[in-house]
């Protein structure tokens, strides 16, 4: 029998992230059921993220968002480009200016830098080439080496060759689609004489899946293609030996923007949920959170985007069957944990080299409209405490942790609570006993003390305890550390 003193029951470690597709009692204790705009650390504590806030003024109205985003390098000129409606901007500080506006509206657009020029593509229109701040066709060459795609939807540099994905053959004067295929420019060649000779291609398990080619991601010195469900590999260093080899026939991308490779595997979207591939096997990486992959709409994964960014794999997606992306999954390699952000909706990320401060800082286009933001840091190192002047929600819900002793029901008398912030900024504390729904109405914690305790309404008493703690500010992000209940033995659990 335990002594009938009041004792005091820490919880104070919280880096396993969120692990929800359990029963809250049955997690591990180092994990959260769920979290909203908080990143795990790795000593345990919990901090609010920082904000995001808008380059320059809306690009141009529309719905269909930001079609693509990408930083273009070129000796002496570096470019932030975004593709909104039928225009390809870049940023003139502190305005946006148009390079062409002839596009095809509101086609995703993907980007690549080659031969001091920058390669995009869309699935529509002739492949382009920006050079400086002109744009042109991409050339094709001279018959009988004019085989450069009359239209791709994917476009990668690899091994100093341009790589074509989900292309249309410009076999004139008919055209075929060819879902399955994949094309070369010949080594250091992106147009002219000979740069697409007509063998320079390699077809992917030939069918009629009318998705076709979904992602083309380099790993490892080789390129994955991937479709929504299969996985294969163009293995070789030149065209000696270059060849295209299957490695899973059940499971694929279904987003070429959710690809990144990432702890030494290739992270991606699939059908069920958030995978790696090794190199030899695909691996399920989001079983610990299946419950909320189940809740995207499944409709919109192929709209899934994603960037690697201090060190984490951020994962944008719709959710709550919205029609853009509302929603970001973050993975913590180091942690091994998951997070969540809401109230960011990008549809494509890109990192740029912003000059003159030569600062690397993280860019994303909105899913619902002509606006790019620059998400967590301000030039100088200032960082936005609010999403574009719009107060941020935070909030985490703990596992339902014993009291005390398992095999007793325990009175509660003091919670002590540990966080940091700005003084003027406050939280709310909530808890629950057993299999109760309701959470209490709440104390607030003022973040001027590092401690604060509260007492419980007299006869306080279970076998366990959950916690819901609640945040919405535009002021700099708390971090919080932990909870200390005071507790003693009431009667023996039966």
């Amino acid at each position: 029998m335990p002594e009938k003193n009041w004792t005091d029951t820490y919880y104070y470690d919280f880096k396993k992230g969120i692990v929800s597709n359990y029963d809250a009692m049955s997690i591990p204790d180092n994990a959260l059921v769920d979290i909203n705009n908080m990143f795990p650390r790795r000593l345990g504590s919990l901090k609010k993220r920082f904000g995001y806030s808008m380059l320059g003024s809306e690009i141009e109205a529309s719905n269909n968002g930001v079609m693509g985003i990408h930083s273009y390098y070129q000796e002496g000129m570096h470019l932030l480009m975004a593709v909104v409606d039928t225009d390809l901007y870049y940023w003139d500080d502190p305005n946006w200016a148009s390079a062409i506006s002839s596009l095809t509206a509101n086609k995703k657009t993907e980007f690549a830098n080659a031969m001091g020029s920058c390669i995009f593509v869309n699935g529509e229109d002739i492949p382009k080439k920006l050079t400086g701040l002109t744009v042109v066709d991409l050339g094709t060459g001279t018959d009988p080496d004019d085989w450069r795609p009359n239209k791709a939807n994917l476009v990668e540099w690899r091994h100093n060759a341009l790589w074509f994905g989900n292309i249309t053959e410009n076999d004139t004067p008919s055209y075929s689609k060819e879902n399955s295929r994949v094309r070369q420019s010949e080594i250091r060649a992106i147009e002219g004489d000979k740069a697409y000779p007509w063998t320079y291609y390699y077809d992917f398990d030939s069918d009629t899946d009318e998705y076709g080619i979904l992602g083309i991601h380099p790993y490892r010195d080789n390129l994955v293609i991937m479709k929504q469900r299969k996985t294969a590999m163009i293995v070789g260093t030149s065209r000696l030996d270059y060849g295209i080899f299957t490695y899973d026939g059940s499971m694929g991308s279904v987003s070429h923007r959710s690809m990144q490779e990432y702890d030494g595997k290739l992270f991606f979207l699939g059908t069920k949920g958030l995978y790696t591939f090794d190199g030899t096997y695909n691996i399920k990486y989001s079983d610990a959170i299946d419950d909320l992959m189940e809740s995207l709409d499944k409709k919109q994964l192929y709209e899934g985007a994603s960037v690697i960014w201090d060190n984490k794999y951020f994962l944008a997606v719709t959710k709550d069957a919205e029609d853009y992306n509302d929603t970001i999954i973050v993975f913590d390699s180091e942690l091994e944990s998951f997070t969540k952000l809401t109230g960011i909706r990008a549809s494509c990320f890109t990192t740029f080299l912003s000059s003159p401060s030569r600062r690397l800082q993280l860019f994303f286009g909105e899913s619902n409209a002509g606006k790019v933001y620059k998400l967590f840091g301000e030039e100088g190192g200032v960082y936005s405490y609010t999403d574009n002047g719009v107060a941020i929600s935070a909030s985490f819900e703990t596992k339902k942790y014993f009291t005390g002793d398992p095999n007793w029901i325990n009175d509660v008398r003091h919670l002590w609570v540990e966080a940091k912030g700005d003084s003027a900024d406050t939280l709310t504390v909530k808890y629950r006993f057993d299999q109760n729904e309701d959470y209490s109405d709440g104390w607030t914690f003022n973040l001027s003390n590092r401690f604060q305790r509260f007492v419980f309404p007299e006869g306080s008493y279970g076998r366990l305890i959950q916690f819901k703690v609640e945040n919405s500010s535009k002021l700099e992000p708390f971090e919080f550390f932990g909870f200390t209940l005071s507790q003693r033995p009431r009667r023996e659990f039966s």
